[in-house]
């Protein structure tokens, strides 16, 4: 009779030459006895999956606990840097089929997969419009979808604000033009990897067969104008409505700027999100993006909202601060024109006591009168002649003395007048 260790072996002889059949015969014959067809060394390596597995899965328990003493705050921003990281890694992959490079598109796809898988296991304890149930959830809810929008947003500003600095030599329609173009030029990639993301699950549930590079990246164009025109609002740059939105106090002026923040980012998210499902070939009518897009609507106007509003507040009573600044203005210049009038006045006054002078020495000189008295100024003393080395000082006259000499000078033209 065969020992079990020989069974076995004729169990793996059969099973290499494919006799499944002949191999299940035995083991059938083994289990009937009681007898395990396992060898020792599978079943130590059974075990040693066995163990390596439930350290596997208490590692994950340690991490998902972690995670959820997490705020979520902290967590909304590491979701949001694997979202960027995961868009960044999935436009380095098109690029890299694009050119031909290999390499690239393989880094850019394992870049794209890790950083995806991230952002979808710290997601689960996040708290959702769903799930708000109170004051407290609302707050985790608010602090979170802030947070994960601050690396992207943070992005497009930097992008706005170097752009902006490139353009200010051509004054303020250049740094404008440089600001958008920079915030385009810095989302841009971010809503190209982002459509090729969703272009990859429209693939997986059927509706197409292949990725789109140009839907992608045309598509990405827009929706990255519309997030750098986003920016420049928020904080306050195009000048539009600032009096209307910034006057009043600070309550008034946070429900203003809540108000505006929430109008201009609540259809801005709605529209990034249906360019996003239609370039991918998702349904744009069904309960899943419909829920989409209000999840969309929802976050960007209380994030839109609380953004607009807080800088609203920190920014003054601009109506207020207009209105002194107008009224200073209005007082500047008024006291410019009085001055301005002052020294006119005080000019025509000292011509008109010349032309009085002058008139009366005419007078007297036609009427054969002495020449009126000269009164010497005795304010101030006169300043020392100081004699020159190189030609001598002219000789100092008077003024009595000139004065009787234009006289005479005006007798005797008259004398020969007459």
């Amino acid at each position: 009779m065969p020992t079990l260790a020989q069974a076995r072996e004729a169990i793996r002889k059969k099973e290499a030459r494919g006799d499944i059949a002949g191999a299940s015969a035995i083991r059938r014959a083994l289990e009937e006895r009681g007898l395990s067809t396992v060898t020792d060394s599978e079943l130590e390596a059974q075990r040693a999956e066995q163990r390596e597995r439930l350290l596997e899965q208490q590692l994950q328990d340690q991490l998902e606990y972690a995670e959820s003493q997490r705020g979520s705050i902290a967590r909304g921003i590491d979701i949001g840097t694997d979202i960027i990281g995961q868009a960044t890694g999935s436009a380095l992959e098109g690029i890299g089929g694009l050119l031909g490079l290999e390499g690239l598109e393989q880094y850019g796809a394992e870049v794209a997969l890790e950083n995806e898988a991230d952002a979808q296991r710290k997601a689960r304890f996040q708290t959702r419009f769903d799930d708000i149930g109170g004051i407290g959830d609302f707050g985790s809810y608010l602090g979170g979808i802030a947070a994960e929008s601050a690396p992207q947003i943070g992005a497009t500003l930097t992008g706005g604000i170097a752009g902006a600095k490139f353009g200010a030599p051509l004054g303020p329609v250049g740094a404008g033009l440089g600001a958008l173009v920079g915030g385009v030029a810095a989302s841009l990639p971010f809503f190209y990897g982002m459509n090729r993301e969703r272009q990859k699950e429209a693939i997986d549930q059927g509706l197409r067969t292949e990725i789109d590079e140009g839907a992608a990246a045309l598509t990405a164009i827009p929706q990255a104008t519309l997030d750098a025109i986003l920016g420049r609002l928020f904080v306050g740059k195009l000048g539009l409505t600032n009096r209307a939105v910034g006057g009043g106090g600070i309550f008034t002026r946070g429900v203003k700027g809540a108000a505006a923040g929430a109008v201009v980012e609540a259809p801005t998210e709605l529209g990034q999100q249906v360019l996003e499902r239609a370039q991918a070939g998702l349904p744009l009518t069904s309960e899943d993006a419909i829920a989409e897009y209000r999840e969309a609507a929802i976050a960007g106007g209380l994030l839109g909202g609380s953004i607009r509003g807080t800088a609203t507040i920190a920014g003054g009573d601009v109506a207020a601060r207009e209105d002194a600044q107008k009224a200073k203005e209005e007082r500047d210049a008024a006291i410019r024109r009085a001055e301005t009038e002052a020294t006119l006045a005080a000019e025509a006054a000292t011509e008109a006591e010349a032309a009085e002078r002058q008139a009366e020495v005419e007078r007297r000189i036609r009427e054969g009168e002495p020449a009126p008295p000269v009164v010497e100024e005795t304010t101030q003393p006169a300043p020392p002649v100081v004699e020159e080395t190189t030609q001598p000082a002219p000789p100092v006259v008077s003024a009595a003395t000139e004065n009787k000499l234009q006289v005479k000078k005006l007798q005797v033209l008259k004398s020969r007048t007459l």
